[in-house]
Parts: C-alpha cells; structure tokens; sequence
C-alpha cells in the first residue's frame, strides 16, 4: 500500500516565485528612500525657527514703562501707542 507523501517534502511559501499582482511592491517598484517631502522639510524648518524665536510682545506684555509709575499720558517723553 503506497500513500502519496509528496506534501511532506514540498518547499513552503518563502521559495515561491511570485508573478503580476501577486509580487511585493518592493520587488516591482524602485522606492527612492532619499525623497524628502517639501511640505515635511518646511514643517521642520518651522519647527526649529520657532524654537530660536522669541515673541517680545509677548514676553514683556503689560512690562512696558512699568518704573515710570508717575509719568502720564501729558508727561511722557516718549509717544505712547494707542493699542494698550
């Protein structure tokens, strides 16, 4: 009594050959892995300028003057904007 053992010895999927649709994308394409996206660039330029900038008006908002408590609006020697 023969029994067909053909399956035992048959080589798993890592030794297929693949064809068409079937293939990885990495096997039918040539991936460029230097492309730099411009938008992602700008993010990061962004990114690091708004790290070495500060915002003044915001750091010293409601600081201006502040020592020349006795100087008005009619005293001062400076002009004063009008956006307080």
């Amino acid at each position: 009594e023969r029994r067909c053992t053909w399956w035992i010895h048959r080589k798993g999927s890592e030794t297929w050959k693949l064809k068409g649709a079937a293939r990885p994308a990495h096997e039918v394409y040539n991936f460029d892995v230097r492309y730099v996206c411009p938008h992602q660039e700008e993010m990061q330029d962004y990114q690091t300028r708004s790290e070495r900038e500060v915002n003044v008006f915001l750091t010293y908002r409601g600081a201006v003057a502040r020592d020349a408590s006795a100087m008005t609006w009619d005293t001062a020697a400076y002009p004063h904007s009008l956006c307080a």
